[in-house]
């Protein structure tokens, strides 16, 4: 998950209740622990890879489900291959392979 710096100045509940805001549900106990792990790996020094927005981030997690792997994955390469540019020397593969290692519950 890509966390923007702003969240750094703000409480845990104003970070879950805007993560909420962008799923339109409630967010559980379960999602509060990985934001909070996702937060701290930020803040030591930021996660690798590709910049995807939080919707994205969101969205694909919500996809990924017990019995759906091939879908979520088939739902992953068509985003990237259809909706993302390529810059300097990267490949698709190497976006999906980025974007499935930040949406894998």
């Amino acid at each position: 998950m890509v966390i923007d710096e702003q969240l750094w100045d703000k409480t845990m509940d104003q970070v879950y209740q805007e993560f909420s805001y962008i799923l339109d549900l409630p967010i559980t106990d379960e999602q509060k622990q990985e934001l909070m792990v996702d937060i701290a790996d930020f803040k030591v020094g930021g996660q690798p890879g590709f910049h995807w927005d939080d919707e994205t981030i969101l969205y694909f997690r919500s996809k990924n489900k017990p019995g759906c792997e091939g879908d979520y994955i088939r739902a992953i390469k068509d985003f990237v291959k259809s909706d993302c540019t390529l810059e300097d020397g990267e490949t698709y593969q190497e976006l999906i392979e980025d974007l499935i290692s930040k949406t894998r519950r």
